[in-house]
């Protein structure tokens, strides 16, 4: 029943005593006692709702101490793959209905973002991202798995690794050399990379959670020829302004792909979401993707050759209504 609306002075007496059921108690409107908890950084939203945000992993970060209906919207997003010569792939993201069946402390884990790997002389491949979950490790809650890390140029495998979202591919060849695998439900694969010919080497794009890394083009392609562009990620409509990245459309972007780097051409650009930028001549080295997307790093360019960008750590979110 709604308040009965006044204007004379004694409005506030009728609008308390007017209400009833679930007005006065505050409950949600399936008549359960309004869920109760702390931990990470607490956001009111507009809409009767209580977010929970962690940045870093926390032992007990999440501590229910009244369950309510223990429905929940949960977002992981686990950390973006390194890049090489190409992009690295997101992290996993994870954004589904959750219900909470106890009350007490819950660990919450963020995953770190992959090492950038080099190319060029003693070539390395950098490292996946790390996985995010909620719970203990013996029982995980929504876990995501850390994006893939990119191919390089020289230094095997030069396809990327499969991840989250994978990595995309360096150049070792002609023709193309595929990226890696993504997880369904998390994301998707990496671009591939085309050709190891002078002044054409492009790499590919890392896999975003909402696309495929892009492909780079082929030499046929007239020029200027661009590197593999990383994956758009996914908006979450109700991730307050200050987290994620702006996007194609509304909400807060999180877990895009790096973009590939490239030989004397134009750098792929990374995904929504935190996807890192591809280096090409100048500047050389990929950026690094966005903290607390899962963003994937940008890939290296040549001359002469250099570094791909870290992947971004982690994030996760829950909602419930109060």
């Amino acid at each position: 029943m709604a308040p009965i609306k006044s204007n004379n002075p004694l409005a506030a007496y009728f609008d308390f005593f007017a209400k009833s059921g679930n007005d006065a108690s505050g409950a949600p409107p399936d008549g359960s006692t309004p869920m109760t908890a702390s931990g990470g950084t607490l956001i009111p939203d507009s809409g009767g709702y209580n977010i929970h945000i962690w940045t870093a992993s926390q032992v007990g970060g999440f501590n229910i101490t009244e369950l309510g209906n223990g429905e929940c919207e949960v977002l992981v997003v686990a950390g973006g793959g390194g890049g090489g010569s190409a992009g690295g792939g997101a992290g996993g993201l994870v954004n589904t209905p959750y219900k909470f069946t106890a009350t007490g402390a819950y660990d919450i884990t963020i995953g770190a973002g992959g090492n950038f790997g080099h190319d060029g002389g003693g070539a390395t491949i950098g490292t996946n991202g790390g996985e995010s979950w909620i719970g203990p490790s013996g029982s995980k809650i929504k876990p995501a798995s850390g994006g893939g890390a990119a191919g390089v140029t020289d230094a095997a495998p030069t396809i990327g690794n499969p991840g989250g979202s994978g990595g995309g591919a360096g150049v070792a060849g002609p023709g193309l050399q595929p990226g890696g695998t993504g997880i369904p439900g998390q994301g998707y694969p990496g671009g591939s990379a085309y050709g190891y010919q002078v002044n054409n080497s492009l790499a590919g794009g890392g896999g975003g959670a909402g696309e495929a890394g892009e492909n780079a083009n082929p030499p046929s392609v007239p020029a200027p020829r661009t590197a593999g562009a990383g994956g758009d990620g996914l908006p979450i409509s109700w991730m307050p302004a200050s987290y994620g990245t702006t996007g194609p459309s509304a909400g807060r972007w999180f877990a895009g792909g790096g973009g590939g780097g490239t030989w004397g051409n134009t750098a792929g650009p990374g995904g929504a979401g935190g996807g890192g930028l591809g280096g090409s001549p100048s500047p050389i080295d990929g950026v690094a993707g966005t903290t607390n997307t899962g963003g994937g790093g940008g890939g290296t360019g040549y001359p002469p050759w250099g570094d791909g960008g870290n992947g971004g750590s982690g994030i996760i979110a829950i909602r419930y209504q109060v």
